[in-house]
């Protein structure tokens, strides 16, 4: 189905497993439309309302959805794979075991959104806000910081974006429990009071990150860069730091019981008062 609808009204409705090619929805009031199963390629909806529609199950494939609204949808199980949907509104929208992933979401507007368990893999997360339950999220590859300077050539858009002053990461009160968070760059970021339980950040660049009242039982930092991280005070049971360069970091008080240091960089570290009990260094 090709479609040149530029601006159209139509609200509520109903394109459920219908195929959209290199159609042309910029701008069009589909608000509470039903596009369940649908499969979209190449098709634009940036500036779209979409907000309460049922998106359930969709496949939407290099589509434009840049400064779409999105409020209140529902996209169960829903693929949006290699999007633009940078300044996309999502606010109160469910993506419940979806799929972000390889999209620009710069500057999208996340918080509320009911992400668990959503792919966010390869996105470019710089500048969003995101809500504080990201369980089982993964977000293998992600940038999530817009330190990077500006590119050349980049549309107007972009180029306002990019050049934002730098800004802090916020994870404070987040639920990341079991979520992927792999390679990434994470310098400065804030996780206070955070549950961080079976979360993955192995290989992660973390200096200067914050975990003050943090939950950090079985958080897997392998390969991390943790220089002078403040651990103290927390409770690190069996927690991996394999090869993680802990450099000047500080673990007064902490409890380390049966948290596996082999192969990492201990230099300068503050251990006192520590209780280690059943903690395993090996190299």
């Amino acid at each position: 189905l090709v479609v040149a609808c530029s601006g159209a009204q139509a609200k509520g409705v109903v394109l459920d497993g219908a195929r959209l090619v290199r159609c042309e929805l910029g701008g069009a009031v589909l608000t509470h439309a039903s596009l369940r199963r649908a499969q979209a390629a190449e098709t634009s909806f940036a500036r779209a309302d979409l907000a309460s529609a049922n998106l359930d199950e969709a496949q939407i494939v290099k589509c434009d959805l840049s400064q779409a609204r999105l409020e209140g949808a529902s996209m169960l199980k829903t693929t949006i794979a290699e999007c633009a949907a940078h300044g996309a509104a999502f606010a109160g929208a469910t993506l419940r075991e979806g799929c972000l992933a390889r999209c620009d979401l710069r500057g999208a507007k996340l918080d509320g959104a009911d992400l668990e368990g959503v792919a966010l893999a390869q996105s470019d997360l710089r500048g969003a806000t995101l809500p504080r339950k990201l369980r089982g999220c993964i977000f293998s590859g992600a940038k999530l910081s817009d330190r990077d300077e500006p590119e050349r050539g980049l549309p107007a858009w972009d180029a306002e974006l990019a050049q934002r002053p730098a800004i802090t990461q916020t994870f404070d009160d987040a639920d990341l429990t079991g979520a992927v968070l792999m390679g990434l760059s994470l310098r400065g970021a804030l996780f206070r009071r955070a549950n961080l339980e079976l979360c993955t950040l192995r290989d992660c660049d973390l200096e200067g990150a914050s975990f003050d009242e943090a939950r950090l039982e079985l958080t897997q930092f392998g390969g991390a860069r943790l220089r002078g991280v403040d651990f103290s005070g927390l409770r690190l049971r069996l927690v991996n730091f394999d090869e993680a360069d802990l450099t000047g970091a500080k673990f007064v008080g902490a409890d380390l019981a049966l948290t596996v240091f082999d192969g990492a960089l201990l230099d300068e570290c503050d251990l006192s008062r520590a209780r280690l009990h059943g903690c395993h260094v090996d190299g």
